[in-house]
């Protein structure tokens, strides 16, 4: 299910709203139940607006806000003698959900006009906040103790566009 409410372009402003609604499964045997599959993302919201300021200038932003992905619990673990290693115990797959992600990317952009082309600079900053945004979570060797791989930090991105 998608929704997406839309402004339409004024001098201005424009922008939009959308949401999804979508479950992602899979049987792991013919006749099986249903598990959540790793990469479902059930609800995800983005809000997008851009406003121009006048003489060449707009300044623009997203925000988005996904809900986690699933994800196995890990329990603990137990030392595998044959082996010589600790072995992690998990609950049941996909039971578990990563944290909710969410990001808010900011814009400026700067364009001048030519008869024939256009020149823009722009300067792109995703994750404005820093947002950690755990993307996994790793375990030490004997499965006591965790924490997670983030995201990406605050990222900016300055570019030069053409258009004829």
């Amino acid at each position: 299910l998608e929704e997406l409410l839309k402004h339409d372009v004024t001098r201005r402003f424009y922008g939009w709203l959308s949401y999804t609604l979508s479950r992602s499964g899979q049987q792991r045997e013919p006749g099986g139940d249903y598990q959540l599959y790793t990469f479902d993302q059930t609800h995800i919201l983005t809000l997008v607006s851009s406003f121009r300021l006048g003489l060449g200038w707009e300044l623009g932003a997203r925000f988005r806000l996904v809900s986690g992905r699933p994800t196995t619990p890990v329990l603990g673990g137990v030392f595998d003698s044959d082996r010589g290693r600790y072995r992690q115990i998990t609950g049941e797959v996909g039971s578990d959900r990563m944290p909710l992600f969410h990001q808010l990317d900011l814009r400026v952009e700067k364009t001048w006009f030519f008869k024939l082309w256009r020149l823009s600079v722009y300067l792109d900053v995703q994750n404005i906040y820093n947002a950690e945004n755990p993307e996994a979570i790793v375990w030490d060797y004997r499965y006591r103790q965790s924490g997670p791989i983030r995201g990406l930090p605050i990222l900016p991105s300055l570019g030069l566009k053409g258009s004829f």
